[in-house]
């Protein structure tokens, strides 16, 4: 699950929907996906959050979704320019929000010429502009290209064993509708037993 900081946008995410994630190895059928969107949908709740990575659960979304609801996706890492655009071209008929860049690495690797490039050829589509971000290092940087672009966001983890990211929006006073919050539960691991908790996450992270 996903929440803007305002508190007021409840943004579900499909990870884990259609394959293995923190743990979890059980997968979602095609009819109780599109059960649950249209449940979600009548309690009011209109906005997703999917990618290409997750299984087809995009695929799903995009077949399943109430017209009405929001899609926020993310690119696959990509090559070159070109990949870029076929990737693009695959999301021009469907109704999405945001499209975020999900490898961390673009925001080192690209030029800044580069990114306003990409971020030109996204509003084109009309919707935002993110970077779906897991190092603090990484939202400084691009914090520091688009501080002044409203149209580009920042997709963030936070919860209650780190604060990080939330002290620098703190500290350089970023919209808040520039900042969506994602691993508000630490992925879910804070509801399950201890005894199901994956290995790789050891005491120094419980």
């Amino acid at each position: 699950m996903i929440y803007d900081i305002r508190m007021k946008n409840i943004i579900l995410g499909s990870a884990g929907w259609r394959e293995k994630y923190a743990g979890k190895i059980d997968i979602l059928s095609d009819n109780e996906i599109g059960n649950f969107l249209q449940e979600i949908s009548k309690r009011g709740i209109n906005h997703i959050d999917t990618a290409p990575s997750y299984g087809d659960a995009e695929e799903l979304i995009f077949q399943f979704a109430n017209p009405s609801m929001l899609i926020d996706t993310k690119l696959d890492p990509f090559k070159d320019m070109q990949d870029f655009e076929r990737q693009l071209n695959k999301l021009k008929n469907q109704r999405i929000n945001i499209i975020y860049f999900h490898d961390p690495e673009i925001v080192k690797n690209a030029s800044e010429d580069e990114l306003n490039q990409y971020f030109k050829s996204i509003q084109k589509l009309n919707c935002k502009m993110g970077f779906s971000l897991y190092e603090i290092e990484n939202l400084k940087l691009a914090y520091s290209i688009f501080a002044d672009n409203e149209d580009v966001v920042f997709q963030v983890p936070v919860n209650i064993l780190d604060l990080k990211f939330l002290n620098f929006v703190i500290k350089h006073n970023i919209k808040l509708d520039r900042i969506i919050v994602r691993s508000i539960f630490s992925r879910g691991l804070i509801f399950q037993d201890d005894a199901k908790i994956p290995s790789c996450f050891g005491e120094k992270y419980l």
